[in-house]
């Protein structure tokens, strides 16, 4: 009987100084002058999981194992109201393989997590495989799972309290509350996908149809003004379903070159109840990538990307009817490889989005609560990288 015992302990610190002033600028009719925040925060995580592999017999193998975990999160008075906050996770898992007789190959297993936030929750997935002939598989998946909140969006208290006005006076502004009743979100999700893989090898793709319906997510919904109350809440307020198709293929030609290509479709329906009309653009429909890398002579390799993603809807605008253009994106990469002083040297040029400009996202900036728009512009850098080898210093 081949097993396999293992224990793993890990502690994570993380210690983050963020202080700033903001800028003038008026809000709910009053003017405020120049504020100090405070966004400093603390994060320790401990985690211990053990976990067993075995085979039970020539067609079964089984891994299983539990584990408990303690996250700390502090915030200063800006972000968490100057409150540390503590989250305890007990979690115990089971994994079975089953290679019976012929083509089939099952695999089934459930996760369990008992969390102090949030409550205990049940994660099963089933998978069933079946091998055509060689180099040709089918395979058919369900499962469930969750992801519990953060502790941001869990205990968040992000606003600037006894804020300086312009002349004088101060005011509360409250901006993002958590309400330490946020509950887990839910994912159930299920896959019919092919896979073929000749044996010469120069050619693969792997195509799947898949489900998900997500539940209970978690968004900022505005609960008013932000003088008499926080602008934004944390509740589990959106539910939607997803299916669509995907398609990744490789291609591998007698020069040593590769050609890689993905595509996705995506149909996106609001399930929230009541229905809270978000526009089905808030997810691209349509998108692709094109990757080709090639090997040339005397350690020179050079590769292009070209990624499209079809236009979306600016969901985290402060105008959520504003529909971006697509984005179109051409990526170039050329890579030198030489010995250099009797040492293994690279040197590469790259540029990116050489086609141009294009808006991302928008993001918060210091001396503003609103968004503004982040744009990605054309770029290029040279690299060197030089590999030592100890033994000859």
């Amino acid at each position: 009987m081949n097993e396999s015992l293992s224990v793993q302990f890990y502690h994570i610190f993380q210690r983050n100084f963020e202080t700033f002033y903001t800028g003038a600028y008026s809000i709910a009719g009053v003017t405020l002058a120049p504020n100090y925040v405070d966004f400093s925060r603390r994060t320790d995580r401990y985690d211990l999981e053990l976990q067993h592999n075995v085979n039970l017999t020539g067609t079964v193998r089984v891994a299983w194992g539990v584990g408990v975990r303690d996250d700390q999160v502090w915030g200063a008075e800006n972000l968490m109201g100057d409150e540390e906050i503590h989250n305890h996770l007990k979690h115990g898992f089971i994994n079975l393989e089953w290679a019976p007789e012929g083509d089939w190959l099952v695999n089934a297993g459930v996760m369990v997590e008992d969390y102090s936030t949030t409550g205990t929750e049940v994660s099963p997935r089933l998978g069933i495989n079946y091998h055509l002939s060689p180099g040709q598989s089918l395979r058919l998946t369900g499962s469930k799972a969750i992801r519990a909140p953060s502790m941001f969006e869990y205990a968040a208290d992000y606003g600037i309290y006894n804020a300086q006005l312009d002349p004088s006076g101060t005011m509360n502004l409250l901006f993002w509350k958590g309400t330490q009743q946020t509950d887990v979100e839910k994912v159930t999700s299920y896959e019919f996908g092919y896979h073929l893989a000749p044996l010469q090898g120069d050619f693969s793709l792997d195509f799947k149809l898949f489900h998900d319906e997500l539940s209970d997510l978690v968004f900022k919904v505005g609960t008013g003004n932000c003088v008499t109350s926080h602008c934004d809440t944390f509740l589990n307020s959106y539910a939607f379903i997803i299916q669509g198709a995907e398609l990744e293929a490789k291609f591998t030609f007698v020069d040593s070159s590769a050609l890689y290509f993905a595509y996705s479709y995506v149909d996106m329906k609001d399930n929230s109840s009541p229905a809270l009309g978000v526009d089905p653009m808030m997810a691209p429909e349509h998108s692709f990538s094109l990757l080709y890398m090639m090997d040339l002579d005397r350690g020179v390799s050079a590769g292009a990307g070209f990624y499209f993603t079809d236009r979306i809807q600016g969901w985290e605008s402060s105008q959520p009817e504003e529909v971006r253009d697509p984005v179109r994106r051409l990526d170039l990469k050329v890579t030198r490889q030489l010995d250099l002083f009797g040492y293994e040297t690279e040197l590469a040029l790259a540029a990116r989005n050489v086609l141009g400009k294009y808006e991302e996202m928008e993001v918060l900036s210091h001396d503003s609560s609103f968004p503004e728009l982040n744009e990605v512009d054309s770029s290029a850098y040279v690299s060197v990288k030089i590999q030592f080898d100890r033994s000859r210093l």
